[in-house]
């Protein structure tokens, strides 16, 4: 009788989880019956394995005989040479390798005498690299040969393979530690010789070089013992979901899966066929087995319960403080991939076993907001708790959350007309290729046009801002009342004084410095020199512009002021002008941080029924920070200052987004 072939599955492969997939391929259904293709497939596995058990049980006949019923070789004839001994035990050695084959070796054993060197031959198997199920085979059918001449071959044999289960000391501390990587690779290789070495264990009780099955069934038992007092490591559970693939039948008394489709297939009894365990030892490792499945189960269930307790803090950490630590993200990966490698061994040893497969959502993904600790609940529940105020006064909660409802408040067509507008712009800025005919006639109608938009703007717009009502605590600057007692005088002045803001503004290095943020800057100042030329002039008149509106700003010190600034800002509402109130805004002076409240609440307002403003402060704000972060000491400390203070202003109206005031706050 021929051994197994070499194309047999390989049940010892490195990767424990493609192992234990490739085994859940077939699927019992029991409504439909199988097709030919199905049916000549379990034919094949079923021949197969009944081949394999009739070579075992031929091999077990002669390793179990009678040793006087043997021939005795003749001790003379048999070379004894150093030679020829040392060339062989150095060929067991490379048994795995295919370059040599197994008839040679046996039948160069039986020329050979070994009596002598038995202690050697067993450990160049016990050595040897075990890496596919031929390998098995081989080393099975050179231990008979050795164990049917020299008795005592098992008993040395069998202590030599249970060496690698015993427990491992603790290495003594030398000055050259290990590393983590060397450790992990040194407990693979100690894994991979464990699950051959079970395997070659079992095959040889089943052919009977091991007498004695107890003691296969003391190292499950052992094995299971080991992961009984772990809490989510199961180290033993590939090597036990190996051991039950493999040996299930005969050794627990369970019919895969697998084996029921083929059974069923062919019409055959769907029970278990045994050869050579007792009942005894079967029943102690099925007991055995059940129980570690069942341990394994509540186990993996609890680290289930703990991986989304690591997810759900993660999620509460990004919500509270910005950003997850580069620990809290490795330790919750290791738990995902962790528990997907076990969930896949557990459910080839419940295919093994005839159970039904556990059920866990580990793919499911965690639901943020049902889960995650909202940063906004505390001032919440401090706003509904009528004994505790989240502001001081009343007066400072209604500067802070009473805002002006500008679509209540002005026409929709002045809200909404970002695209109209900014397409015309963009035709405008077109260059004119006319004719000479054809040239003064299309000026005068542009004119005739332009003049028509600007009257009828003049209607709904006063050209004289009224100055707003100011208390004694409010008072503008002496220079601010000169320029609103005298309007000419302020517009005239106009390209001097923002001359000199924009040179306060480069005197300070924290705009110019960083080359996106000078960049940004650069094209909003690009955009307010084009918008300047947008002034209409009616009858030699100036109308009132965006420019002396954003000129206006800082004197805009009470609520009331700056809400009538907000409402008369969108009937100039277009993208460029957008750009240069975030502009104006953003470049306010080191020496007026008492404003920035009122920008704030510009902005806030603003920003409830237009667009680009609240991102572009944002952003602007967030590049500032992080580019004055990297400048350590007293150096800019008042822009420091003024960046902070605009960031907080912004996150109480609601604007600057919790989630990064929280990330500048830990940088800080």
């Amino acid at each position: 009788m021929k051994p197994p072939a070499d194309g047999e599955s390989n049940d010892l492969k490195n990767d424990d989880t493609e192992a234990a997939v490739e085994d859940i391929d077939v699927e019992i259904e029991d409504d439909e019956p199988p097709n030919e293709k199905q049916i000549e497939e379990a034919q094949v596995r079923l021949t197969e394995s009944n081949e394999i058990w009739d070579y075992r049980l031929n091999l077990r006949t002669q390793n179990l005989a009678n040793p006087d019923s043997r021939p005795t070789p003749i001790s003379k004839k048999l070379d004894s040479s150093i030679k020829r001994t040392t060339g062989f035990i150095r060929k067991l050695k490379s048994l795995c390798e295919h370059s040599i084959t197994i008839d040679s070796l046996c039948a160069e054993l039986e020329k050979l005498n070994l009596s002598r060197y038995v202690s050697e031959v067993v450990s160049a198997l016990s050595d040897t690299k075990i890496s596919r199920t031929a390998d098995v085979t081989a080393v099975v059918r050179i231990s008979s040969l050795m164990r049917q001449r020299f008795p005592e071959f098992a008993k040395t044999l069998q202590t030599s393979l249970l060496k690698i289960f015993e427990p491992r000391k603790k290495p003594k501390k030398s000055i050259i530690e290990t590393s983590d990587l060397e450790t992990e690779k040194q407990n693979k290789i100690i894994a991979t010789k464990q699950r051959s070495n079970l395997r070659l264990l079992t095959e040889l009780v089943f052919v009977g070089v091991l007498s004695k099955e107890s003691k296969l069934v003391e190292i499950v038992k052992y094995l299971i013992k080991r992961d009984r007092g772990r809490d989510t490591q199961f180290i033993n559970l590939s090597l036990l979901s190996s051991f039950a693939r493999y040996g299930g039948e005969e050794c627990i008394g369970r019919i895969s899966r697998k084996q029921k489709f083929d059974l069923k297939a062919l019409g055959l009894p769907i029970e278990p066929t045994f050869h050579v365990l007792s009942e005894k030892s079967r029943a102690e490792i099925k007991s055995a087995m059940d129980f570690y499945y069942e341990t394994c189960c509540e186990r993996l269930k609890k680290f289930d319960k703990d991986r989304r307790d690591q997810e759900k803090q993660n999620t509460s950490v990004l919500l509270s403080k910005g950003e997850v630590s580069e620990q809290r993200l490795e330790k919750s990966k290791e738990f995902t991939e962790t528990c997907d490698k076990l969930n896949a061994l557990l459910i080839s040893l419940s295919e093994s076993l005839d159970y039904d497969p556990p059920v866990f959502d580990f793919e499911d993904e965690i639901d943020v907001h049902a889960y995650a600790i909202d940063a906004n609940a505390a001032l919440r529940s401090l706003q509904e708790s009528p004994n505790s105020l989240l502001f001081d006064d009343e007066e400072t909660r209604a500067f802070y959350e009473d805002l002006p409802e500008l679509k209540d408040i002005l026409p929709a067509v002045l809200l909404n007309r970002k695209t109209s507008i900014d397409a015309n712009e963009t035709d405008d800025e077109k260059p004119n290729i006319l004719s000479e005919n054809g040239k003064g006639e299309k000026t005068s109608e542009k004119k005739t046009e332009t003049a028509k938009s600007e009257s009828s703007k003049s209607t709904l717009i006063d050209p004289n801002l009224e100055k707003p009502e100011i208390g004694e605590s409010d008072k503008p600057s002496s220079e601010s009342e000169k320029a609103s007692e005298d309007p000419a005088n302020s517009v005239t002045s106009k390209p001097s004084e923002e001359s000199s803001s924009l040179d306060e503004a480069s005197e300070g290095p924290s705009h110019l410095e960083d080359s996106e943020t000078q960049k940004i800057l650069a094209e909003l100042d690009a955009d307010e020199e084009d918008e300047d030329s947008t002034d209409v002039y009616v009858d030699g008149k100036k109308l009132f512009g965006v420019s002396l509106l954003l000129n206006n700003l800082k004197d805009a010190c009470n609520r009331a002021a700056i809400d009538e600034m907000a409402e008369k800002f969108c009937f100039f509402n277009c993208r460029k002008n957008r750009k240069r109130l975030v502009n104006t805004v953003f470049r306010v002076r080191r020496n007026q941080l008492n404003i920035i409240p009122y920008y704030s609440r510009l902005i806030a307002t603003l920003s409830k029924c237009l667009t680009d403003i609240d991102t572009g402060i944002v952003s602007l704000l967030e590049r500032d920070f992080y580019r004055m972060f990297r400048k350590k000491g007293q150096l800019n400390l008042e822009d420091k200052i003024k960046n902070i203070i605009y960031v907080s202003e912004l996150t109480k109206f609601g604007v600057f987004p919790t989630k990064i005031t929280f990330k500048l706050l830990m940088l800080s």
